[in-house]
């Protein structure tokens, strides 16, 4: 049922929705009933429902923020270093900043009792999973923009939807149709055009190279479970020292 709350005391000049659409409005300029002065009428269900949608959003970041930064970092590692990246096992910190991930060590004493190879322990063997993972296939196929775009958007909707389901598997399952629906479109403009190997390469094969990109988005969906047990089991056994404001952003 909507609330109708109406303000008779001044009339305001402009009214502006939350977002665009006028559908989507919460509030409205009336003219009262009875007093017939202009007022203003909140659609409580529309700013429930929009309340829902923001706390939806914030919950699908919390959950996807880590394994998106993870299929970034070494894609664009392996699109700067190349070959480099798989043989040295190098990963980009940040845009001025790369390590070799089998010869660094991190000081983890403001965060936790147990030292450095204790973390590494435990976390690093699935961190170097994803060279084989991630950076072998893409140094192999030679992926393009829109192919690495293609399996983030799987990784990320696939892993949101099992974690959240509901409206959020739902959502997930048809704009996973669509895009697949334009990758299909895309290799066909490939095929109508040059084909070029910069650009995905031999479009006739895109079957073939589909199943291989499937296959990086089922094992990092693998390995991305793993870990989430992982860091479970550390916030079990009390493994860090400080409190998390917002454990769920880095229990994945």
């Amino acid at each position: 049922m909507t609330t109708e709350n109406v303000r008779t005391d001044s009339a305001p000049l402009t009214i502006a929705p939350v977002v665009s659409e006028p559908d989507d409005r919460v509030a409205y300029k009336i003219t009262h009933p009875r007093t017939k002065n202009p007022g203003l009428l909140l659609d409580v269900n529309a700013i429930i429902k929009k309340s829902r949608a923001i706390l939806e959003t914030i919950a699908i970041f919390k959950i996807v923020w880590a394994v998106w930064r993870r299929f970034e970092r070494y894609t664009m590692t392996a699109e700067i270093f190349g070959q480099r990246c798989l043989d040295e096992k190098i990963m980009l910190h940040s845009h001025e900043a790369a390590v070799r991930m089998d010869k660094y060590s991190i000081d983890y004493s403001e965060v936790s009792d147990h030292g450095f190879e204790r973390f590494n322990n435990v976390f690093g063997g699935k961190m170097m999973q994803y060279y084989e993972i991630i950076v072998r296939p893409y140094l192999e196929l030679r992926l393009s923009d829109t192919e690495i775009t293609y399996i983030l958007c799987q990784i990320i909707w696939n892993y949101a939807g099992r974690r959240l389901q509901g409206q959020t598997q739902a959502a997930a399952d048809r704009f996973l149709d669509s895009i697949s629906n334009d990758l299909h479109e895309y290799y066909e403009e490939l095929g109508r055009g040059r084909g070029s190997e910069e650009e995905g390469g031999d479009s006739k094969n895109y079957a073939s190279r589909l199943a291989k990109m499937m296959q990086i988005v089922n094992q990092m969906l693998n390995v991305q479970l793993e870990l989430e047990n992982t860091i479970q089991v550390a916030f079990l056994f009390d493994m860090f020292n400080i409190v998390f404001t917002e454990p769920e952003f880095f229990r994945n």
